[in-house]
């Protein structure tokens, strides 16, 4: 039976909609101190909700849909250079957003994934060289 991409993001979108269904109301009850003394009025939480709702759908959901039918026609190798291109990028903004530096020992983790995503090319490229040539 074949699940088609557009199904699976469907389905996760969902999965996620449930969740949050079920568990923004506890963390609101439960964590009365953060959320409701920050949120002043129901105006306030209608924007919450229209924020959650464009991010929900627009960002998460339609960007999924798009990656599926984009990384279809890329080669496996650099769908997933992109997939680390994007955490090496979200770690960047996080830390320019913090205005921090990373600790050594993030640095030298990063080092590592971007040295293995560079063996990754060369090797790839070795084996289509070698492939070629046996042609």
């Amino acid at each position: 039976m074949y699940i088609s991409s557009n199904t699976w993001s469907i389905a996760n979108g969902i999965s996620c909609l449930i969740q949050v269904v079920i568990f923004f109301p506890l963390v609101i009850f439960f964590d009365k101190g953060s959320i409701i003394e920050n949120i002043d009025s129901g105006i306030a939480i209608l924007q919450l909700i229209i924020g959650c709702l464009i991010l929900g759908i627009f960002v998460s959901w339609f960007s999924t849909i798009w990656w599926n039918k984009v990384s279809r026609h890329l080669p496996t190798t650099l769908a997933a250079q992109l997939i680390v291109f994007e955490t090496i990028s979200s770690l960047t903004y996080g830390y320019i957003k913090d205005q921090t530096f990373p600790q050594p020992i993030i640095l030298m983790c990063i080092g590592i994934v971007l040295l293995g995503v560079v063996s990754s090319i060369r090797v790839a490229n070795s084996i289509q060289i070698r492939i070629y040539q046996l042609n």
